[in-house]
């Protein structure tokens, strides 16, 4: 993958455009450049990978978005089969581990990145792809030029910055992709408006905590904890999960259950951090005042709560206008991670059948 930026900008038409980088987008990126396709992927965020999120505090990686990820689609599992073999990817656990003894209703394996951190799978899978990304930028209004999409960046709308292709998928969490075609002046049917609507999303609040030398050992199998009650819904010890050489420090990420998070979002951070620290000191040991370094990220679309059961959503739009296709977690069933890039491949499949 080649990472570009606004002064890379050439006088070119992509294939494709793909909004976010996330595993839906790099999964579409996989497939349509095994057709021959150009594919430039635009993304907000700093990195790539969208919720495979991991933030290094001190010496220490600590993931605070989706903590691993399983599979049940035959396809997905034959590309985490060859993840496993170049090595990418390695089991974690299989059997969950719940505070009130409730048995796991569905063991199976979960998986991890090799090297330490979620964001390492998405690094990964960027480095067998030709495409280009840009990330640090958004885009804020789309427009039309013949058979074409153009996207506009954020603070370059007037002068230049705007990337061209022949065809869009867009992979942003839905309630974003709205207020995109909003702002694009892109009517959509009252159906598929209708459809998008239904989409729901849940919040959640991750803490990241690193404790003083000389903490105690965190000692649960697998370094994870679920309890199950407000306001935590899981604890992770990122050093037990990585072995990574802590120096006698642990490294936990704390998230909250979604209840919590949707009354408390916009509380101010200390509150949140002490609420979830104090919550999990009777399994961690340590009091909220006794880390070295708290920090704190508030997903405000977590979890799909109701998604749409078709993996491709293609946008029913006049017929000048070239084809737009939304893709990522909130289209299809199943394991969120698994979900998004199921997603992403059949977008691709469906898109490369198009050029043919």
């Amino acid at each position: 993958m080649n990472i570009k930026t606004t002064q890379d900008l050439e006088q070119k038409t992509y294939d494709v455009l793909i909004i976010g980088a996330g595993m839906a987008g790099l999964s579409a990126a996989k497939v349509l450049e095994a057709e021959g396709l150009s594919v430039a992927l635009i993304d907000k965020g700093r990195g790539l990978g969208g919720r495979l999120a991991t933030r290094r505090m001190g010496e220490l990686r600590l993931d605070h978005g989706g903590q691993y990820f399983t599979a049940s689609d035959v396809r997905f599992q034959a590309e985490v089969d060859a993840w496993l073999e170049a090595g990418i990817v390695k089991p974690w656990f299989n059997t969950l581990n719940f505070q009130d003894g409730t048995p796991d209703a569905h063991p199976r394996p979960r998986y991890i990145p090799t090297e330490a951190g979620m964001t390492a799978l998405p690094k990964a899978l960027a480095q067998a792809l030709k495409a280009d990304a840009f990330l640090g930028q958004r885009v804020v209004k789309l427009t039309q030029a013949g058979q074409k999409w153009q996207a506009h960046l954020e603070n370059n709308t007037e002068d230049g910055a705007i990337l061209e292709g022949r065809q869009l998928i867009v992979t942003a969490p839905v309630p974003q992709t709205l207020a995109l075609l909003d702002a694009s002046g892109i009517a959509l049917s009252e159906a598929q408006a209708h459809a998008l609507a239904s989409v729901a999303y849940a919040p959640s609040i991750a803490v990241m905590a690193v404790s003083k030398h000389g903490s105690p050992v965190f000692d649960y199998p697998n370094g994870v904890a679920f309890t199950g009650k407000v306001p935590v819904r899981w604890l992770a010890c990122n050093v037990a999960k990585y072995e990574q050489a802590s120096d006698n420090q642990q490294a936990f990420t704390v998230h909250s259950t979604p209840e919590y998070a949707k009354a408390h979002f916009d509380d101010p951070l200390e509150v949140l951090q002490n609420d979830l620290l104090l919550a999990v000191e009777d399994i961690t040991q340590i009091k909220p005042s006794d880390y070295e370094t708290v920090q704190t990220h508030c997903w405000r679309y977590a979890l799909v709560e109701t998604p749409l059961a078709d993996p491709v959503f293609a946008l029913d739009l006049p017929t000048d206008f070239p084809p737009c296709y939304l893709a990522g977690d909130s289209f299809g069933t199943g394991a969120k991670i698994e979900t998004a890039w199921l997603s992403g491949f059949e977008t691709g499949l469906l898109l490369g059948a198009f050029f043919k």
